[in-house]
């Protein structure tokens, strides 16, 4: 996949070639995959779910602890 995305090519009305910023970050993604792929399978990791790589888990957890501090309708600046 990284190499069909490094191949498109966009051209707009006027026959230039854009650079589509997505394409951009599409390669660093499958990089990433790739480097950590390339970690966690020298400790006997026989496969890698992609659909389990998110940050939701890390978000839940934050609003889980800003919940903590209850509600505040006059914040100070102390």
């Amino acid at each position: 996949m990284l190499y069909f995305i490094k191949s498109i090519k966009v051209i707009n009305r006027n026959d230039k070639n854009v650079k589509v910023k997505c394409f951009d970050g599409w390669q660093i993604t499958i990089n990433g995959i790739i480097q950590l792929w390339t970690i966690i399978k020298d400790h006997d990791f026989q496969y890698l779910q992609t659909r389990r790589i998110n940050q939701d888990s890390i978000e839940n957890f934050f609003d889980s602890v800003r919940q903590q501090g209850g509600n505040c309708f006059n914040p100070t600046l102390i």
